[in-house]
């Protein structure tokens, strides 16, 4: 069934993998996602009942995905900077974080 859930998974999250957040929150969505199966199997629900019950205890995962990309492609693109065309030979950085 962890294939199950892995392969939901990667459906969703399938137009984001380039996005660096989105692949951790995968990540760890997936391990949450298997303990909660473990615990309604431990309750006695069948693989499919189980199955059916986790998927549906994440909510409306699409949309939360859908925002965390566009929020982590705003910020990558706001990182990114070209210094090729500076002259920073002589340039005194300190007090700078990166």
């Amino acid at each position: 069934m962890n294939e199950k859930l892995t392969h939901y998974l990667n459906g969703v999250f399938a137009p984001y993998d380039e996005v660096k957040s989105v692949t951790e929150l995968k990540t760890d969505l997936l391990s949450d996602l298997q303990e909660r199966f473990r615990e309604l199997k431990a309750e006695g629900k069948n693989d499919e009942t189980a199955f059916e019950m986790t998927i549906e205890s994440i909510g409306d995962i699409e949309q939360t995905v859908l925002e965390v990309a566009n929020l982590s492609r705003a910020l990558e693109r706001q990182v990114v900077t070209n210094f090729n065309g500076s002259n920073l030979a002589k340039s005194d950085f300190a007090g700078v974080t990166a």
